[in-house]
């Protein structure tokens, strides 16, 4: 992983770490510049959020741990045809919550789905002349995707099965 200064006439690598591990932890919102504490989405504010934690050493060998905030994980979805992608996402949103919660044992309330972002995009799988719109769904704990996909898989949401697809996403949110 290399984080690089880029100016007119100058490239310069401000920090290079080779990744020999990289984990997460679940934590409040700690700093509101590096971490969002209210999502728009849910309109509710943010409990708990993943950390990425990389170690690795330096190009110099020195040890190094270095702690990501914003970054989300997320899988896709083809939409459905006929659906519109805002009323759906947010009624995949609500079932997918309720699912995970039964089978986690957890609260009625707990939210696991952060936000769905309608995209467009070309499904990896096979070949497309055009962009189909795929439903970006992000969650707060990444140990939670393959929980998420199989409940997609089996209709265990929205009494539909939904399949995971690979993109290549050309609008980036």
């Amino acid at each position: 992983m290399t984080t690089t200064l880029i100016t007119e006439d100058h490239v310069e690598a401000l920090l290079s770490v080779r990744i020999v591990t990289l984990d997460y932890y679940m934590s409040p919102p700690l700093c509101p510049d590096l971490d969002p504490v209210y999502s728009s989405y849910r309109s509710t504010s943010i409990k708990r959020l993943p950390i990425l934690r990389i170690f690795g050493p330096t190009l110099c060998g020195q040890k190094t741990c270095l702690h990501i905030h914003g970054v989300f994980p997320y899988l896709y979805i083809r939409l459905p045809s006929g659906k519109d992608p805002d009323e759906f996402g947010y009624r995949l949103t609500m079932s997918l919550d309720k699912a995970l919660n039964m089978v986690l044992g957890a609260g009625s309330n707990t939210q696991h789905v952060f936000k769905v972002v309608p995209v467009k995009a070309k499904s990896m799988y096979g070949y497309h002349e055009e962009q189909n719109i795929f439903l970006k769904i992000y969650l707060y704990n990444p140990g939670f995707i393959k929980k998420v996909a199989d409940l997609l898989h089996n209709g265990a949401v929205m009494d539909e099965e939904l399949y995971l697809i690979k993109t290549e996403e050309e609008i980036f949110v």
